[in-house]
């Protein structure tokens, strides 16, 4: 569970074959192309989905690291309250296919949205550019 009170997506690409422009252009072509995919889903599908993921996070958990693993977070954060799940929880159940487009919209396609972009190249890319946005 992340302790950020900010959305975070990563997009992590890795190549040998391409250089980081055409790595890039392809990045911005899949955020475009990911939304109609997205607007193609059915309501039913995303509340399965939801369902099927608040179902695995209440499980029991095995053995005693499963358990210790859910509270690792927010130990690391000082967040002593221990409630990280139940607000995941809490959250998770809202859902649906609305707010899940307007999370996508406000985030990857919103050119005002903050965006870290770390760059590195191998050796056989050495002489071509890094992306400039």
């Amino acid at each position: 569970v992340s302790q950020s009170r900010y959305t975070e997506l990563f997009m992590l690409v890795q190549s040998t074959n391409t250089d980081l422009t055409k790595i890039y252009q392809r990045m911005q072509k899949f955020r475009g192309e990911f939304l109609a995919k997205l607007e193609a889903i059915d309501e039913k599908t995303i509340d399965s989905t939801r369902d099927s993921m608040i179902a695995n996070i209440m499980q029991q958990p095995a053995n005693f690291y499963q358990e210790s693993d859910r509270y690792w977070a927010e130990y690391i954060f000082a967040k002593y309250a221990f409630d990280g799940r139940d607000r995941y929880l809490e959250s998770l159940r809202k859902v649906n296919k609305t707010s899940l487009l307007k999370l996508y919209k406000s985030s990857l396609l919103n050119e005002k949205a903050g965006q870290i972009l770390i760059q590195v190249r191998g050796n056989q890319f050495s002489d071509k550019p890094f992306v400039n946005p």
